[in-house]
């Protein structure tokens, strides 16, 4: 394991938490020097911890009340066609599950984050909100012959830590379009797959795969995180398994679940300085064992958080 990765990816793992941003900071570098990006300096080899793939839910996406109503079922494909981009990136874990809407800006979205993180094994939670998708028709007959019809599209990405409910990124995409931008105004049909193949359809699309790889930027150098489902006879059974990437003789450290979460909200991670070892792998879950002349009991609890650092 590399030392110097780690130490670096940790930094970058308090700060997308605490949502500090970097932007706010001073940083000398020399002239003509390249600064690694995320996926660079985390590259998801075999072997590496990084290789390991982190769970995220793609929650249903919202819409501002009365946008697109020419445009029925937009916001459930735009959910399913960033899983699919997601997906494609072989980098994530990627659920999706009905119900699981929630506003951005509610008192209790951190709540139902984490909820919803709990009951799908969720590390990471990510949603959409279509904020504008306003049509712009010219009036008069004449007018309406020559000129075409436009129409403004923004939409907003966020991404949350399931396992504290906090918002560390988020970010609006936003374009206009103009052409053959009308859906269908009798609300005769639903919107499919093949409606990305309009005009403003494939300028949507372009944004939910800018999406996919703006999360996958984010999340590079977190470390993958899962929780302890129980403890027996010797035996850890952990929330994840093959489809997460893990194979017999992967090691991950243990964390108290109080480590990570507090009252006064986040605080620096303190492990209980031991490690299991992978022995049995299923696809979603995973059979473990301490790697050290201590008992299980002394060093692993139910729903305790195992990480890859």
């Amino acid at each position: 394991m590399n030392v110097t990765i780690n130490q670096l990816s940790i930094a970058v793992v308090i700060l997308l938490i605490a949502g500090c941003s970097t932007k706010n900071r001073t940083e000398i570098v020399p002239l003509g020097t390249k600064q690694p990006s995320a996926l660079e300096l985390c590259k998801a080899d075999v072997g590496s911890p990084h290789y390991y793939r982190k769970a995220i839910l793609v929650a249903d996406t919202t819409t501002r009340n009365d946008i697109a109503r020419d445009l029925p079922g937009l916001a459930h494909l735009t959910t399913q066609r960033l899983h699919a981009h997601l997906d494609g990136l072989k980098r994530f874990n990627v659920l999706a599950a009905q119900a699981t809407s929630f506003a951005s800006n509610d008192i209790n979205t951190a709540e139902r984050v984490r909820h919803i993180g709990q009951q799908y094994a969720s590390q990471f939670v990510v949603k959409l909100e279509i904020m504008d998708l306003t049509l712009h028709s010219p009036k008069g007959f004449l007018v309406e012959l020559f000129t075409k019809k436009r129409r403004d599209v923004l939409i907003s990405l966020f991404i949350y830590d399931a396992e504290h409910g906090v918002q560390f990124y988020s970010k609006q995409y936003q374009g206009s379009v103009s052409g053959d931008v009308v859906g269908y105004p009798g609300h005769e049909s639903r919107v499919s797959v093949s409606w990305f193949n309009t005009v403003l359809g494939v300028k949507v699309d372009q944004m939910l795969k800018d999406m996919s790889r703006q999360i996958n930027e984010r999340l590079a150098c977190v470390p993958f995180a899962t929780e302890v489902l129980a403890v027996s006879g010797g035996k850890i059974h952990i929330n994840a398994g093959y489809l997460h990437g893990l194979n017999p003789g992967a090691t991950l450290q243990v964390y108290h679940r109080s480590d990570l979460r507090t009252g006064e909200g986040i605080k620096q991670l303190e492990g209980k300085g031991g490690w299991i070892r992978v022995n049995t792998v299923l696809p979603n879950q995973s059979i473990a064992s301490v790697t050290e002349k201590r008992s299980v009991s002394s060093l692993v609890n139910v729903g305790d958080i195992v990480r890859a650092w």
